[in-house]
């Protein structure tokens, strides 16, 4: 039987619509303009019937005739009105202070830009190179470098030739289980594969305990992260790539694969601080060079999309290997779906945990893990929703969600920059990193550039956008990360687990929050000047081009509510943070759930507070000492 459309024909026109005034180039060939649509229609399809829901309602606003009037215009269908007009439509509805109207107009905006930039004609059409391994070095920060290979650095040092085609290392040592049976069994089931599951799922293999680790995601073999932008993104990224907070206000980059995040970020290692625990030179502003997770680096520009070379030391080539060889099991496509207790009393009772594996053939089925541990790896969105579908929610499970609010700024420069290649992340500006006498504040990093995802954080409806990413080569952009929970105690967001089955995100940022992202707007937008860029362009809706320093304090006229401004986050911590209190904390100081013995959190879930710094390494060390505690406790009892 035939899956049924994901909208009616009514919205499915206006759809095609709205496509053509975001980027009207498209259809310029009708064949293309077909293929997006129908390539949008298809995401869609592939969503959880909630946000299936949302976006046809959202679409079914926009055509409907009142939306007209919000930009002037009389009453009328928007597929009926003229490109010009609709144009007009979309503007107004994405610069509306209406909260509501800015989320309806970016939930299809963004989506409708993220298709078409990934795709290769429209990234041909930009000037973007595509896949490192089927062309090689083309800049000169791209490629290994020659001379005498270092410990001391991440890059690769060989003849370039050799280096630039290396054919993708094999991951033979990741052996997922085969299953013949129904019911597995094991001292200790590990749920995720990330910083935190994959570290702890190493230690209590290599401390002699039966180790399971159950990942919902697949296992991406190297020679399948082809460098293609589109396609990965939505295979690499949970939902898809389109996780956001409920009003869209921030985007959700989390890996779901195995390796989790870890697979797919953008490698930068940094200590947390002792305080929370270079353009910028001739501003006389702190910087630093940046430690690279990476061995042997080819340079390549992909490192969100997974490494082809297997150079990134992300878990799926240090911890998981690790884990396997001491004795760990791995099953993959497997989500955890509840935690049941069999016994009760002791400090170890028996537990079943009921996992729903996808199957190559499309049918799912459901696989019993009997263990007396359970750690929970699924990240600060899949730990408390796992918990709460099991009964082990109430208290601070779930509350508390920490983020770093991402926002960027782009410069235009007078020589090419081409973000989309080398190491990104290879140095970080310090200076304002507190900003206030609690230690909050901002950041700033160097982030890649790739077309889909700079696409949907470049402001405009149509030409003005096109303008914009015509300039690709040449665009390099700077990302402020903010501190957040500069307001103290006060909890800006929380995960929530709906009865249909899908998952509440909401989040607000706090009036000190979005002051302490201003002031690093402000010094990106400095950055960039002292660094030679003729123009430096916002993200705002409303849009703001800056051609001169004077031009800065513009910043301030802008507003910088949901969807006013983008922000995303690759850092989602918090949720079921440790504690002494169970009314303030989701687990006790050792990461042991309260009231669920042998059920312990080991992520980015357990911090209190967010980090201020991109938090792998933190996630690793939280991780390996809630692990060894584990395996001591066991060991003695």
């Amino acid at each position: 039987m035939r899956s049924p459309a994901p909208l009616s024909a009514t919205q499915r026109e206006v759809l095609r619509a709205i496509a053509e005034a975001v980027v009207p180039h498209a259809f310029a060939d009708a064949d293309r303009g077909r293929a997006l649509v129908d390539a949008v229609l298809a995401r869609i399809a592939r969503l959880h019937p909630r946000k299936r829901r949302d976006l046809g309602l959202a679409i079914s606003l926009l055509g409907a005739r009142p939306a007209a009037v919000v930009a002037g215009l009389p009453p009328s269908r928007f597929e009926r009105q003229s490109v010009q007009n609709r144009t007009r439509i979309l503007e107004a509805w994405a610069q509306s202070r209406i909260p509501l109207m800015r989320t309806v107009l970016q939930s299809v905006r963004r989506l409708v830009l993220l298709v078409e930039y990934g795709t290769e004609d429209a990234q041909r059409e930009v000037g973007y190179r595509g896949a490192y391994h089927t062309r090689g070095p083309a800049v000169p920060w791209e490629g290994a470098l020659a001379g005498t290979p270092s410990d001391d650095e991440p890059v690769a040092r060989a003849p370039i030739p050799e280096a630039a085609h290396r054919q993708p290392v094999s991951s033979t040592r990741l052996t997922p289980l085969t299953l013949d049976g129904s019911v597995l069994r094991c001292d200790a089931v590990v749920i995720g594969t990330g910083a935190g599951g994959a570290t702890a799922a190493a230690r209590l293999a290599e401390s002699g305990l039966d180790v399971l680790v159950a990942e919902g995601g697949e296992l991406v073999q190297p020679s399948e992260f082809d460098e293609r932008e589109g396609p990965l993104f939505e295979r690499l990224y949970a939902d898809g790539g389109l996780r956001t907070t409920d009003d869209l206000g921030v985007a959700m980059v989390q890996g779901v694969t195995v390796g989790g995040s870890t697979t797919v970020n953008w490698m930068i290692m940094l200590r947390t601080p002792d305080w929370v625990l270079d353009g910028a030179a001739k501003l006389g502003w702190s910087a630093q060079h940046a430690v690279i997770n990476a061995r042997n680096c080819i340079r390549t520009g992909f490192c969100g999309y997974g490494c082809r070379s297997g150079a990134k030391q992300g878990t799926l080539e240090t911890f998981l290997p690790r884990a396997l060889a001491a004795g760990a099991r791995l099953i993959v496509n497997a989500e955890a779906q509840r935690i049941e207790f069999v016994e009760r009393g002791g400090p170890f009772p028996k537990k079943r945990i009921v996992l729903q594996q996808r199957l190559p053939d499309g049918r799912v089925r459901d696989v019993g893990v009997e263990a007396k541990v359970v750690v929970v790896a699924g990240g600060a969105v899949g730990t408390p929703v796992l918990l709460q579908r099991s009964g082990l929610g109430g208290g601070a499970v779930g509350k508390y969600l920490r983020l770093h609010p991402t926002t960027g700024l782009n410069g235009i420069y007078d020589r090419e920059i081409y973000a989309a290649g080398g190491i990104p992340m290879t140095s970080v500006c310090d200076e304002f990193h507190r900003l206030d006498a609690n230690g909050y504040g901002v950041w700033i990093e160097t982030p890649p550039l790739h077309p889909a995802l700079a696409a949907t954080a470049c402001p405009g409806i149509g030409e003005p956008h096109r303008a914009k990413m015509l300039q690709f080569r040449n665009t390099g952009s700077l990302v402020i990360l903010t501190r957040d929970g500069a307001d103290r105690e006060q909890s800006n967001g929380d995960v929530r687990l709906r009865r249909d089955g899908s998952v509440s995100i909401r989040y607000a940022m706090g009036r000190t929050d979005r002051a302490h992202a201003l002031t690093g707007l402000e010094a990106a937008a400095q950055l960039h000047f002292a660094m030679g860029a003729r123009e430096v362009i916002s993200g705002h809706a409303r849009g703001l081009t800056m051609r001169h320093p004077d031009d800065i304090a513009r910043l301030r006229e802008r507003p910088m509510g949901p969807n006013d401004l983008p922000f995303f986050s690759a850092h989602v911590n918090g949720t079921c943070r440790f504690g002494t209190d169970p009314r303030s904390a989701g687990t006790d100081p050792h990461g042991e759930r309260f009231g669920a013995p042998g059920v312990f959190v080991a992520d980015g879930s357990l911090l209190p507070t967010a980090p201020g710094v991109n938090p792998q390494e933190t996630i690793f060390a939280l991780s390996t000492i809630v692990a060894e505690r584990i395996a001591s406790r066991v060991r003695g009892g």
